[in-house]
């Protein structure tokens, strides 16, 4: 029962990347034939797919990204630069098969890519870093509040009740 199991899992794998790679021959014959409006739009329709191998989405956000060049839309064509980022921050344009411009725009953003992700990590750990500084003062004024007066300090920390119960309960021990 098992190995059945696993021999139709295997089916519907293999199936799966088959569909794909056929997609993705299609994708590329039009893209040898120059028909780059196709080429995007085949390349977005396969794209919406869950299932999709990383390799062979890279690929077609490389045709799709040099279509939109070719037709002069250079911010789609960053955009689909920064889609292959997300997947692969490491990945390289193949100097055999893409023109030394659209390397050149695809490195200006990779290079600006990194730089924002690296800006993004360094304010997350600033953020990290602040907070139990802000966290200490809040603690502290609470602190000072309540020794002034009892249950000023719950009242400063949105702690209503017991700021109240702790406030009156002081009021009444003095008269």
């Amino acid at each position: 029962m098992k190995s059945r199991i696993h021999i139709i899992v295997f089916v519907l794998i293999t199936q799966l990347f088959a569909f794909a790679q056929n997609d993705l021959a299609s994708v590329k014959e039009m893209f040898n034939s120059f028909q780059y409006e196709k080429v995007i739009e085949q390349a977005e329709s396969i794209l919406k797919k869950d299932s999709l191998n990383r390799d062979v989405a890279i690929e077609l956000l490389r045709m799709k990204a040099i279509a939109h060049y070719v037709l002069n839309q250079k911010d789609f064509t960053v955009l689909c630069f920064v889609n292959i980022l997300k997947k692969n921050p490491e990945y390289q344009l193949d100097p055999r098969q893409n023109s030394p411009k659209i390397i050149n725009i695809f490195n200006q953003t990779k290079d600006n890519y990194l730089l924002a992700e690296k800006e993004i990590t360094n304010l997350q750990a600033t953020q990290q870093e602040v907070q139990p500084v802000i966290q200490k003062q809040y603690v502290r004024n609470s602190l000072l509040r309540s020794f002034a007066v009892p249950g000023w300090g719950h009242l400063y920390a949105n702690n209503q009740k017991k700021g109240y119960f702790l406030t009156s309960t002081a009021l009444v021990g003095l008269g």
